[in-house]
């Protein structure tokens, strides 16, 4: 689901538990919830912390939320607690093998005032008419990024598809800082920066980004590769073409139909329709089979060579 899309605040806990029974009526006492010590949250706080969210935010999602959802801990943060809490079942065991209580919603500062979380914000999702208005989907997703290390892969393809090589980079090194090891396809998506970008000084940091990878241990695959391959052909660099060429044969790749076609896109832009036409045999000599785009291609290449 897009980032923005609301959540409903049952499902968004733990949704394989099953409830026992009506919840009882709440007591205004400390909530067992193993060793989180949090204390009930007086109605007077709710109250504050409410209309603090509607004129930040412009949301407060529990019109109708008992007081009892809410708790602080010893520091004073606010915490909306999952529904089971106050079930007739006790959640200790559970709660020993969890790191948060809930969904923190505000943490104190001076003068008695909230200062909401931005796990609030996405909780609330576009509900937030204050706060979610000219929020972008990539800011959503900066903003899961900040809560959740795992979103950084999606907040530096978003980065990746406009050419922003030092945005991509800035995030691979957060998703190091985080402790996570960055896969093939985050260091294919820092790739697709430098060919997404086009300049030469980029695909040449492109071409030896490669070889990075192998250096990291991350063996280039033909997606790799075929991403540098298409981005010299479109600038019609027929020297990077070559050299990517033979980097892939030497890792046994050999030429697949999208390698032809792009090598056919090369010849295309230039209008070399002859230099097409014969990589188009020499493609069903290699029993590669040319597809309606190789032909789009041919008939594109002699359409510029017709060209005045």
């Amino acid at each position: 689901l897009p980032i923005s899309h609301t959540f409903d605040t049952e499902g968004f806990f733990v949704s394989c538990f099953s409830k026992l029974g009506a919840a009882p009526s709440c007591a205004p006492e400390l909530v067992d919830l193993g060793a989180f010590n949090l204390q009930l949250l007086a109605e007077g706080k709710t109250t504050r912390l409410r209309d603090i969210a509607e004129s930040k935010i412009g949301f407060w999602p529990w019109k109708e939320l008992r007081p009892c959802r809410l708790a602080e801990d010893a520091e004073g943060c606010v915490w909306l607690l999952p529904p089971l809490a106050f079930e007739d079942v006790s959640l200790g065991p559970l709660c020993e093998k969890v790191e948060l209580p809930g969904v923190l919603l505000a943490r104190p500062c001076a003068d008695e005032v909230y200062a909401l979380t931005d796990e609030l914000l996405l909780l609330a999702g576009d509900r937030a008419h204050i706060s979610s208005t000219g929020m972008s989907e990539e800011d959503w997703v900066s903003l899961a990024a900040r809560l959740d290390p795992k979103w950084l892969g999606q907040k530096m393809n978003m980065l990746a598809s406009k050419g922003d090589v030092s945005g991509a980079e800035r995030v691979l090194a957060e998703m190091q800082d985080s402790g996570l090891k960055p896969s093939l396809m985050d260091h294919t998506t820092v790739l697709k920066a430098y060919c997404w970008n086009g300049g030469k000084k980029n695909l040449s940091a492109a071409e030896e980004y490669l070889t990075k990878m192998t250096e990291l241990e991350v063996e280039p695959d033909r997606i790799a590769y075929t991403l540098v391959l298409k981005a010299y052909a479109k600038k019609r660099d027929r020297a990077g073409v070559g050299r990517v060429l033979e980097a892939m044969e030497s890792r046994n790749m050999k030429c697949d139909r999208i390698a032809y076609n792009t090598r056919l896109t090369m010849h295309a832009l230039s209008g070399e329709a002859e230099l097409a036409a014969k990589l188009l045999q020499d493609m069903r000599e290699a029993s590669v089979s040319p597809d309606l785009a190789s032909y789009n291609i041919l008939l594109d290449a002699e359409a510029r060579r017709a060209e005045p």
